[in-house]
């Protein structure tokens, strides 16, 4: 019987323990007690996900817990009651803090690459690692991260994964000895800041592009030390930026890298003529001086005097002033008063023959570039992807000429070349390789040349590139591209329109995937897949990098999962990364419908079905539309861009053709504007709502003084440097439809004696004109 007795005892707290373990309690907590809900959430008349809807909850509701029932949670808010699954509420009513974001990919034995040579040499600098400093992580390489963990009390894995490498490149980690040491070598991170110290392959990438714009003279030391911020601080100065001299920051290297960097030879732009000063008295018979010398140069560009300007206001001078009042509809008196001196120094006074002072401008013709033709013999080697050099470059600006290509002549065969030659060889009866052999060469370079025709090309023959996009390009289609990467998740960064190395290995990673050439650049094929329904996701070429996730699981990876189920109509809400129950569920629907084990766990097969073109939508569910290749702003080229003076020549420009466009070089956005006021610079206004938009994007959709170098084109054609910022003020010249609440100024070159009688703010204008002019040189040789 006493034994009965101790056997129905632990049978009965067994089975309280199993209740306790189900409910998911603490033995701490007692009810009632507050809880937090974690998302928006039904309340149910009884403890089961298919009983009746009492009410619904938002996200982050205070709710009074009255106990548990199974997975749920007993509760009451103001006048609902009931039951909440235990998923959807947490105990007490401060948030769960949001886990740190995944910063670092894991390495492991097998990896190769930048990150695993930045780990050994880091290893190396901690005194854990010894070996050869190769990029692949090898079996010394795994014990030094064992050696590492075990020494920083870490999980001993030999796997360096994200607490690992932020311990050793963002904290403190403990050296071999014992000893708290802050790494010097940095990590493989695109635009992460270097200074004094700093070691790895970033400052090696960084050495060897300074030298290739002249500011460093040295060997690549692959360290930062004090030659190489010498060099990027002549950089800096000689590129405009200001703060953190010295210091590579992210600013600094998205402009080293881009092909906006001035090179060090680079002399700056010559000072503008400056305008004669105007005459600040009334000039009459007598009068000598300065002022009256000035006064003579004016009308001798006017064409009313001739010869020297001699100082003196005499017969000759009296005589060419009473012909310009005539002219210009003033009183011809000969003196030079008021109003003689005021329009006479304008810019905007009638000339002697007839017209304005400032003609229209005309737009030049683009420079004819000189294409070297090589001696094609039969030892003339074939050009073929990889390669590089003159002979590439010349075969660019044939192609170019002919019109079967418009991508970027760089020096360098690649995808995109490829793809014109290809063109070039359907077009002309040859052996179509996409290789540029010599029987090609002999055809391209020959006066039959056959240039590309649309209407009549072979039928198969892709059209002329007019999009090529690299590392280092700017602008809308560079914004776009990466909003396609991300939502395939080959990119994971946000996209901000600015192609660079992190981009540049989403662009590989998805060439790579769909069997491209894995170069980096966005050519015609590439973009042609990734715009297109068949482009396959990240997750779908490579499944099996995703994991298996389940029930209980919080990560990105559960992100991804709810993402790609709501697009498929199984889930509805928003994607939290937290696998609960309604997860669960939309998962199971989702396997059994697509003929999968209903399990509720995505693996590797369920992941692969997620991501293919023929998986299948929930009942009801709309399809995902086609994704569509962006529009491409029509950018001038910089070969057209001028330099003029603005009380010389644009003042008189804008008030004739008041109707401009503004194009920003950096990021290849545009806005219009019309001008309405002129003075000490020209006054304008967004013409729509969307020209509003459009520069606000351009300026990071910031409000900001700063001074933006852009250019200017006129409703005749021509394109001129200037400057503008995006903050409005003063009047909106009655325009109210623009959502832009004033105006804003747009500054041209005027001479430094100029903007300085103005102020601080105009010389800023200057500054900043100057360099932009020296940018758009660099981008004219390109």
């Amino acid at each position: 019987m006493k034994t009965s007795n101790q056997f129905r005892r632990a049978i009965f707290a067994l089975a309280l323990i199993l209740s306790l373990l189900m409910s998911n309690i603490a033995w701490a907590v007692k009810y009632p007690t507050e809880g937090l809900t974690l998302d928006k959430v039904n309340v149910r008349k009884r403890p089961n996900i298919s009983s009746i809807i009492e009410g619904r909850l938002e996200a982050g509701t205070i709710v009074t817990l009255l106990g548990m029932s199974g997975n749920f949670y007993q509760i009451k808010h103001e006048s609902v009651s009931g039951y909440i699954h235990k998923d959807y509420v947490q105990i007490g009513t401060k948030p769960t803090p949001t886990p740190d974001p995944v910063k670092f990919t894991t390495l492991s034995q097998g990896s190769q690459g930048a990150e695993v040579l930045a780990l050994q040499e880091a290893l190396t600098e901690l005194k854990f690692y010894s070996g050869k400093l190769d990029g692949n992580y090898g079996g010394s390489t795994r014990d030094a991260v064992r050696a590492f963990q075990k020494v920083n009390k870490l999980t001993v894995d030999g796997k360096a994964g994200d607490i690992v490498q932020k311990l050793i490149y963002d904290g403190k980690p403990k050296n071999k000895n014992n000893n708290a040491t802050k790494v010097k070598t940095l990590p493989p991170i695109a635009g992460v800041q270097m200074v004094y110290g700093s070691r790895g392959q970033a400052v090696a990438d960084l050495q060897t592009r300074l030298k290739e714009l002249g500011y460093y003279k040295s060997e690549i030391t692959r360290s930062y030390d004090m030659r190489t911020r010498s060099a990027i601080s002549r950089f800096q100065e000689k590129n405009g930026i200001k703060k953190n001299l010295g210091n590579a920051t992210a600013e600094t290297q998205a402009l080293l890298y881009s092909k906006l960097a001035i090179p060090a030879d680079v002399k700056p732009t010559p000072a503008p003529t400056p305008l004669p000063s105007a005459p600040t008295e009334k000039l009459v018979r007598g009068k000598s001086g300065k002022e009256v010398t000035n006064l003579q140069k004016v009308l001798i560009g006017l064409g009313y005097y001739e010869g020297k300007a001699n100082g003196k206001y005499d017969n000759k001078t009296i005589e060419a002033v009473t012909e310009f009042q005539k002219k210009n509809g003033l009183k011809a008196d000969g003196v030079a008063g008021t109003n003689t001196i005021s329009l006479m120094f304008s810019g905007n006074a009638v000339k002697k023959d007839g017209n304005l002072a400032a003609p229209p401008a005309v737009t030049p013709a683009p420079p004819q570039q000189n294409i070297v033709f090589p001696n094609i013999t039969d030892n003339t080697r074939t050009l073929k992807e990889g390669d590089s050099g003159d002979d590439v470059l010349s075969m660019q600006r044939r192609l170019t000429q002919l019109g079967y290509y418009k991508a970027r002549n760089d020096s360098k065969f690649l995808s995109d070349d490829r793809a014109a030659v290809l063109a070039f060889q359907r077009r002309n009866n040859l052996n179509a390789t996409g290789a540029a052999d010599v029987a090609t060469l002999r055809v391209l370079y020959s006066a039959s040349a056959a240039p590309y025709q649309s209407s009549n090309i072979i039928s198969g023959t892709p059209a002329p590139l007019t999009v090529s996009l690299r590392q280092g390009d700017k602008g809308d289609a560079v914004f776009q591209m990466q909003q396609r990467l991300i939502e395939l998740k080959y990119l994971n960064l946000a996209a901000d329109g600015s192609f660079g190395t992190t981009t540049k290995r989403a662009v590989i990673a998805f060439q790579r995937a769909h069997k491209l050439t894995a170069d980096g650049v966005a050519g015609a094929a590439t973009l042609s897949l990734l715009y297109s329904k068949t482009a396959l996701s990240n997750n779908a070429a490579n499944p099996d990098k995703m994991g298996i996730v389940k029930k209980g699981d919080n990560s990105p990876t559960v992100r991804a999962l709810q993402e790609t189920l709501i697009r498929l109509g199984y889930l509805t809400g928003i994607a939290d990364g937290k696998f609960g129950a309604n997860t669960q569920l939309a998962l199971m629907k989702f396997q059994t419908r697509n003929n999968l084990k209903s399990d509720g766990i995505a693996g590797m097969m369920t992941w692969t079905v997620l991501n293919s073109s023929d998986v299948k939508l929930a009942p009801g569910a709309a399809p995902t539309p086609k994704p569509t290749a962006p529009p491409l702003t029509n950018i001038p080229s910089a070969a057209n861009v001028q330099f003029e003076h603005w009380y010389t020549y644009i003042r008189a420009l804008s008030r004739r053709l008041p109707n401009i466009t503004i194009f920003d070089y950096s990021t290849g956005i545009s806005w219009h504007l019309k001008v309405f006021s002129t003075g000490t610079h020209a006054d304008c206004i967004p013409v729509s709502a969307q020209d509003t938009e459009n520069m606000m994007r351009a300026f990071g959709g910031k409000h900001t003084w700063t001074p933006k170098p852009v250019w200017v084109q006129f409703s005749d054609g021509s394109i001129y440097m200037a400057t503008t910022h995006s903050v409005p003020h003063g009047t909106n010249a009655a325009n109210n439809s623009n959502n832009f609440a004033g105006h804003l100024c747009l500054h041209f070159p005027r001479t430094l004696a100029q903007v300085q009688a103005i102020g601080p703010y105009a010389t800023s204008h200057q500054t900043a004109v100057e360099l932009g002019w020296l940018q758009t040189q660099q981008l004219a040789k390109q």
